[in-house]
């Protein structure tokens, strides 16, 4: 598989796109060579959402940084994304593969023991923005 999409310089710092697919760095990369690691809405497009916290775990630097949106899946949310895919959005059906809420994906975070969460952001009460620091 490709390591990465896309990769960028930008002000002196390197960023690196990677679709879903390619989620998973090699390992030739290394472990612990990232200072952030972002998915913006993205984490809920995978299906097994634990492996993608280890394997962003493993690349980032202690203490490093990863920030995370998703969906707050509550009624509010739920009947914005009914309209989107019924309208503009048809060919995101179904590409939710985990809907938790807010308090579930915490939950799930903290479960796993790879990150301290630092802030939680409630955007518009639609998305969740949570940062954490590598532990």
């Amino acid at each position: 598989y490709k390591e990465y999409n896309v990769s960028v310089i930008y002000k002196g710092y390197r960023l690196e796109f990677a679709e879903e697919k390619n989620l998973l760095l090699k390992e030739t990369r290394g472990v612990g060579l990232e200072d952030v690691v972002t998915a913006i809405e993205v984490i809920e497009h995978i299906d097994k959402p634990l492996v993608a916290f280890k394997e962003i775990h493993r690349v980032l630097k202690d203490k490093g940084t990863f920030i995370m949106s998703t969906p707050n899946n509550d009624m509010l949310f739920k009947t914005f994304w009914w309209f989107w895919e019924k309208t503009f959005g048809q060919e995101w059906h179904s590409t939710h593969l985990t809907t938790f809420k807010k308090e579930e994906w915490l939950s799930l975070i903290k479960k796993t023991g790879y990150f301290k969460i630092k802030r939680v952001i409630d955007y518009w009460r639609i998305n969740t923005i949570i940062e954490m620091e590598k532990l």
